[in-house]
């Protein structure tokens, strides 16, 4: 669509410009976060740093491993910062994995560790929405609507605008509903609430993207992003679960 933005003399690549820039947002919010649940901000982001370089690699690796043929006259393109040559599903499974060992490694709380990550991992996810939108690599499928785009030959549908649009909606609406409630929730409750609703915003656009990638008839991402949703619902349901069950406990 826009890989490279011009500033005068400069040529940016867009793609890497908004991964860099959610990332530097998500930090920034996950921060503040951290320091009004008074945990220790130094290693929180030491974790982050680190997560979210593993899920950089792992989000390539996964498009190289679905792609293999990408690759092969350019080894290169390995190193490419386009957000067209990133697997979403990838990414977050891998930052997520390393994220768990760095936690244990430091002895953080988890659970409230998540959930101050909630809205920077949000706002992560839109800056590689906005990165693979800007590459133009990510393809909608063909539609005779009135606001697709030209790319690729064909007008097709602006899936990642939907993605972006649906994910700040649904994020808008969640944080007014739940502003006086979260303090309420179980620890971990608000970032598996967040990551289940992002997960089923992506598994639902699916049918909007033009993908080739097929486990027995099943999209490789929307499998992915089906994990995802449905070891946030049971995390969710099991905290209440342990919060009702201590409140009985201590009724009697």
């Amino acid at each position: 669509m826009f890989p490279v933005i011009q500033i005068g003399p400069l040529s940016i690549q867009s793609a890497g410009l908004f991964i860099l820039a959610g990332f530097y947002f998500a930090l920034l919010v996950t921060g503040n976060a951290a320091k009004a649940a008074g945990l220790v901000s130094g290693k929180i982001e030491n974790t982050i740093l680190i997560s979210a370089a593993a899920g950089l690699v792992g989000a390539r690796l996964g498009f190289l491993v679905q792609n293999p043929d990408v690759f092969r006259n350019n080894l290169d393109g390995i190193f490419s910062p386009s957000g067209s040559l990133l697997d979403l599903s990838s990414g977050i499974l891998f930052a997520l994995l390393t994220a768990a060992i760095l936690l244990q490694k430091y002895h953080l709380p988890v659970l409230k560790v998540l959930d101050a990550t909630a809205l920077g991992a949000a706002i992560q996810t839109v800056g590689v929405l906005l990165s693979r939108f800007a590459s133009g690599g990510d393809l909608g499928i063909a539609t005779g609507l009135g606001w697709g785009l030209q790319i690729a030959g064909q007008v097709r549908h602006p899936v990642q605008v939907y993605e972006i649009l649906s994910i700040v909606i649904l994020g808008a609406i969640c944080r007014l509903s739940f502003q006086r409630k979260q303090e309420s929730f179980p620890d971990g409750v608000t970032f598996f609430l967040t990551s289940a609703a992002i997960a089923s915003i992506l598994v639902i656009m699916q049918v909007f993207h033009e993908s080739s990638n097929y486990i027995y008839k099943f999209r490789t991402d929307q499998l992915a992003y089906l994990v995802i949703l449905v070891i946030s619902l049971i995390s969710v349901e099991v905290l209440f679960t342990r919060r009702v069950s201590k409140l009985k406990e201590e009724t009697n």
